[in-house]
């Protein structure tokens, strides 16, 4: 058994994270474009995606976060 606990974005190559854990799809895609409005909280090599709403990037996703339950 699974549990979605919240919803991440990741780096398609790398795996790398970017940003929190939200509660909902549209909370991270909210935060994608604050955090390119506040470009204080955004790194050099992200600069490019800048003004870019999430759909219309492709080198990230959102994965949900999921606890799985072991059976014992």
């Amino acid at each position: 058994m699974s549990d979605i606990q919240g919803y991440v974005i990741v780096h398609k190559e790398t795996g790398e994270r970017f940003g929190d854990c939200y509660d909902s799809i549209g909370g991270a895609k909210s935060s994608w474009c604050h955090a390119f409005r506040s470009e204080w909280r955004v790194t050099a090599k992200l600069r490019h995606l800048a003004k870019t709403k999430f759909d219309a990037q492709s080198e990230f996703v959102i994965k949900p976060l999921v606890i799985l339950e072991s059976s014992k």
